[in-house]
């Protein structure tokens, strides 16, 4: 049977609805196709100069459709139904979008019962295309497709601390629009979302939103891979909101996000500039092109710091996390590495391990890494870099300049271990610093799922 998606765009839905923008209301023919609604006016006088009322709602720009009477109190004469399409259509610059709704008002019968049956119908089909489900008339006026579900952790104190002021602004009226049930929680404290996700029930969650920095959406993503059923919990989708510092997950998906305190990343960047330093290590990876070793086999305490042997110095980057079910490369921390790996001891004045295309939402460092690759790239930036050159790397950071310089290189690998011989020095595992020491990790392609939109096939 063929499917909707594969049919001619014929109408769907076709009718005869009014429209009122400001204080003009005019009829207008309107039809509902697969992609997308069609209006446009009828019945225009000769005489009447002003401009014909017509449009188009794309089901890609909308997010939901509500139904019902006027809210204030109504004429008894008055037996219209009310259907309200929310959508957020790009600008004419293509960097933004514009909230618009738009209401249709119903009175093909003088029953307001029937006409609320018309409305509800068309809310339906709506609704149902939103979500990509094909429509049909024996779905009735009542069976509505299934609610979205989320739990939304939102971080007080990331950042500049405007997390809940960016969800009250823009969100929550986007998830009411949508009519999406939530559970909101503000975390309290370091650990708060790690716990909940933990003990939390699969199967009354349907994805998870974070207002936070990348730091909460780690912390989000451990507590789901702690679970005795992580292969389920962690294929829960992720969103994410730009609330913290560096929003690189934010940026990388969207490619465009807020200035919400990506300062401190520069602050950082001027305060190393004016005090150059060199390090002295050894960091080893296994290369992209080599065939992944399997002997070994992490434990579940991987990384921890226990009292039988491991120094406090020493840390894993999946801490929290129970690995021993995949198919891991690494070995303990404290063990030699395969024979398929390579390892380069140098002086550098900086070390990075990066998965994502941007660092923070100003900071372009890997224009080729994508989401699902599965792939680090270990970058590092010599001793012959001086005060001059890191200068130029910092303002061309959005262009990813950086890479274009002599002194930086770029190790594409699927896991490393980095092992710092100069001392002290500074570690940071997403913009939060870690216990100066060896630190290694590594990437597991497709283990868990983000919300983003999606592109269509042909596209770069």
């Amino acid at each position: 049977m063929q499917s909707q998606a594969e049919s001619v765009d014929v109408p769907i839905l076709h009718n005869t609805f009014k429209l009122t923008f400001g204080k003009k209301t005019v009829e207008c023919l309107v039809d509902l196709h697969l992609s997308y609604i069609e209006y446009r006016q009828i019945n225009q006088q000769q005489d009447d100069d002003s401009v014909l009322v017509e449009g188009c709602i794309k089901f890609e720009d909308t997010i939901g459709c509500h139904t019902g009477r006027r809210k204030k109190k109504s004429h008894k004469d008055d037996v219209f139904a009310y259907l309200t399409i929310y959508s957020y259509p790009m600008k004419e610059s293509g960097k933004k979008r514009r909230h618009t709704s738009t209401c249709f008002k119903i009175n093909k019968n003088d029953n307001v019962g029937e006409n609320q049956d018309i409305a509800n119908l068309w809310r339906v089909a709506i609704l149902c295309r939103i979500r990509g489900i094909d429509f049909s008339h024996e779905l009735g006026t009542n069976q509505y497709p299934p609610e979205n579900r989320y739990i939304i952790f939102v971080n007080p104190k990331s950042g500049t601390g405007k997390a809940k002021k960016i969800f009250k602004k823009t969100p929550k009226r986007m998830l009411k629009e949508a009519e999406i049930e939530y559970t909101l929680i503000v975390t309290e404290r370091a650990g708060h979302a790690y716990d909940y996700v933990k003990e939390m029930k699969l199967n009354q969650v349907d994805g998870i939103i974070i207002v936070s920095g990348d730091g909460l959406v780690h912390e989000v993503i451990n507590g789901l891979m702690s679970r005795e059923d992580w292969q389920h919990a962690v294929k829960i989708p992720i969103g994410a909101l730009p609330g913290g510092s560096g929003n690189a997950l934010y940026q990388s998906i969207l490619y465009e996000a807020k200035k919400l305190g990506s300062a401190r990343f520069l602050l950082g960047a001027v305060k190393h500039l004016t005090k150059l330093k060199y390090y002295h290590g050894k960091f080893h990876y296994l290369p992209v092109a080599t065939k992944e070793s399997t002997s070994a086999t992490p434990s579940s305490n991987a990384g921890q710091t226990n009292a039988d042997n491991k120094p406090k110095t020493e840390r894993n980057i999946s801490k929290h996390v129970s690995l021993s079910p995949l198919k891991s490369v690494l070995p303990s921390i404290n063990e030699p590495l395969p024979s398929n790996w390579e390892m380069i001891e140098d002086d550098v004045v900086l070390f990075g391990a990066v998965y994502l295309p941007y660092l923070s939402t100003e900071n372009f460092v890997a224009p080729t890494c994508r989401l699902n690759d599965g792939i680090i790239n270990l970058q590092t930036i010599d001793s012959t870099c001086n005060r001059k050159t890191m200068l130029k790397i910092l303002s061309t950071q959005k262009e990813a300049g950086h890479l274009s310089m002599a002194c930086t290189e770029v190790f594409p690998c699927k896991a490393f271990r980095l092992e710092p011989i100069t001392s002290p020095g500074i570690i940071t595992v997403d913009g939060e610093c870690v216990d100066y020491g060896v630190i290694q990790g590594e990437i597991l392609p497709g283990l868990s799922r983000v919300f983003c939109r999606s592109v269509p096939p042909d596209s770069s």
